[in-house]
């Protein structure tokens, strides 16, 4: 089976236990993992802030209304945070 990734441009379905799931038929998941002490707690928290303050300047109340974004923004969340934590 081919490598499919996530298409942007296509439906996605979110869902949200104690994480935010994000879903797309057809597409290749992978996982990955961190210890939870693996990342020095002070760089954790200033993460964290940043990600918040961004998230208060968007309005936004929790990740599970990402989708509520528009296309830029949602490209310059997961450019400034998504992509950096991993």
């Amino acid at each position: 089976m081919p490598f499919r990734p996530l298409d942007h441009s296509s439906e996605l379905h979110v869902h949200r236990q104690k994480l935010p799931h994000w879903r797309q038929w057809g597409v290749t998941y992978f996982v990955t993992s961190r210890l939870a002490d693996s990342v020095p707690a002070i760089i954790a928290d200033e993460w964290r802030f940043k990600r918040e303050a961004w998230l208060r300047a968007h309005r936004i109340n929790s990740t599970s209304e990402l989708p509520q974004l528009t296309d830029e923004e949602r490209q310059e969340y997961r450019r400034e945070f998504t992509a950096k934590f991993h």
